[in-house]
């Protein structure tokens, strides 16, 4: 097994210890006294679409975790091809610090992600600044800056993004989410400008203990440079996923 299913698979293995220590009364309460917040999801999508790239068009598999306290949140995620079919090697894993700051109806970000690509041997860092407007539509809007080293596989641009979510209660405790998505992308991992939307719709459907599962389905349509030949040539992509996510 590679090293990249192994750090999946440890994913997993936390995420379903986190969820058994919440069964525990006394587990349970000793680490809600510490004022922790642990999150897990494990993810299955159809394809692997970025801001209008198509990373791969195998099935992958996308766990993660994160763990917050006081506004900082440290998270690992990870992405592999549960396939194999096709010559993409997705192979992905991130590691990211975030900070937020609630005010009011403003939710305030800072952070920096960094990427790595096992099977390419690459990798790459990218700080963000976002604030969020907690009115209906809950508009977002992030500032991405990749300062790797192209040399190494960074991008060394900049990417924007305005994101617009919904959640509507319709049986019960299950709500219908959709999403849009529009991204301005100058010069990260392309020549010149591109652009993208996304659409989304699905279900979050409460299941048990803070665990949800949530099907969904995405179509993301890019524009500008990101349909290049020199810079990808992407198309619109319509794919599928489920996630499965639980909170501490």
């Amino acid at each position: 097994m590679c090293f990249f299913k192994k750090l999946g698979l440890l994913i997993l293995l936390i995420f379903c210890f986190v969820f058994t220590a919440k069964g525990s009364g006394t587990l349970s309460e000793m680490i809600s006294e510490t004022g922790l917040g642990i999150s897990g999801s494990f993810d299955f999508y159809s394809k692997y679409v970025w801001r209008g790239f198509l990373l791969d068009s195998d099935p992958v598999i996308q766990p993660g975790l994160g763990i917050s306290l006081a506004g900082l949140t440290l998270s690992l995620w990870c992405s592999f091809d549960a396939a194999g079919d096709d010559a993409a090697m997705s192979s992905e894993v991130d590691y990211a610090i975030d900070y937020t700051y609630e005010v009011a109806m403003l939710s305030l970000s800072v952070g920096n992600t960094f990427y790595f690509f096992p099977e390419y041997d690459s990798k790459s860092m990218e700080a963000y600044l976002g604030i969020g407007i907690a009115i209906i539509g809950s508009p977002a809007l992030t500032i991405f800056y990749d300062y790797g080293d192209e040399a190494e596989g960074g991008a060394d641009g900049v990417y924007t993004s305005l994101d617009l979510s919904h959640s509507q209660p319709i049986l019960m405790d299950i709500t219908f989410d959709i999403g849009a998505h529009a991204g301005y992308n100058h010069e990260a991992f392309i020549s010149g400008d591109g652009y993208d939307i996304a659409l989304s719709g699905g279900l979050t459907i409460p299941l048990f203990d803070g665990l949800t599962i949530a099907p969904s389905a995405i179509y993301s349509i890019p524009f500008g440079d990101l349909k290049e030949e020199t810079d990808g040539a992407q198309e619109a992509e319509l794919y599928f996923g489920t996630s499965l996510g639980w909170e501490f």
